[in-house]
């Protein structure tokens, strides 16, 4: 049996992110992400994917275009 750590790797996350549409989803799979976890905190991590996300917002699905 998996533990939720296993089940929450940075791709379940990833995958997650992708199929439900949420944005929040979208920053736990970059925060848990090991490079990211291991240059930036959280808040810096939030902030970045807020830039990615603004910054191709047309290519992503409707959901999480506008967060």
């Amino acid at each position: 049996m998996r533990s939720q750590a296993d089940w929450r790797s940075p791709c379940a996350s990833s995958l997650i992110a992708a199929l439900d549409g949420e944005l929040e989803n979208v920053f736990h799979a970059v925060a848990l992400e090991r490079l990211t976890a291991a240059l930036l905190t959280l808040e810096d991590s939030r902030a970045m994917t807020e830039e990615l996300r603004a910054a191709h917002a047309d290519r992503l699905p409707e959901r999480l275009r506008d967060g």
